[in-house]
């Protein structure tokens, strides 16, 4: 019993701490933004590309640890592979700032984090 309560416990302090309104990893009915992706050539998940419906205006832009633009795009069907000058980016955590008008609504700027796995 007391290590369901302890896996409960954590479950709840896990939700408690994760849900926030500016966490990008919470599903909103705008846009559907990858959290990671793994360009490998394999034909699954190799390019980050943001979904959306209704969607007007959008740019995005994507920067590395040392905030260096790696990627940018006003085109919601174009991804990132990836890849920065043509050269593979290393595995890691890249920021993506996304500037977007839906149809009807006011524009919206979202930030948050895309992991690059190798």
């Amino acid at each position: 019993m007391r290590k369901l309560t302890w896996l409960f416990s954590a479950i709840i302090v896990i939700a408690f701490f994760s849900c926030s309104k500016e966490d990008p990893s919470i599903p909103n009915t705008d846009l559907f933004i990858p959290r990671a992706f793994t360009p490998d050539g394999d034909g699954i998940n190799d390019t980050f590309i943001v979904k959306g419906t209704n969607i007007e205006k959008f740019y995005i832009e994507i920067f590395d640890e040392a905030k260096t633009k790696v990627f940018m795009s006003s085109d919601m069907n174009t991804g990132w592979d990836g890849k920065y000058k043509n050269q593979p980016m290393p595995a890691g955590n890249y920021l993506w700032v996304i500037d977007y008008t839906k149809t009807g609504k006011p524009g919206r700027k979202q930030t948050g984090y895309v992991e690059l796995i190798r």
